[in-house]
């Protein structure tokens, strides 16, 4: 049986309250322009991370499969 790798699976999927709870737990501690700056230095890495910047854009709180994992976590694989 082949291992998945979880960090490159492009069937991956975060779950949209895991996400969520990410983004406004970051928002939270970094405060407004953390956030941006932080969200903006992502969407270079990982175009299309600045639609995180709008609020109404963020995922549901429910347990439905969201965004596909490598998009949000393909940066720290650059690294």
């Amino acid at each position: 049986m082949e291992k998945l790798n979880f960090h490159t699976d492009p069937s991956r999927k975060i779950q949209n309250a895991l996400l969520f709870q990410a983004l406004k737990a970051s928002k939270d501690l970094m405060g407004e322009t953390g956030f941006k700056a932080v969200i903006n230095r992502a969407d270079t890495l990982s175009p299309g991370m600045r639609i995180y910047l709008d609020e109404g854009r963020w995922p549901p709180q429910d347990t439905e499969q969201g965004p596909p994992q490598p998009d949000i976590t393909q940066h720290y694989l650059r690294q």
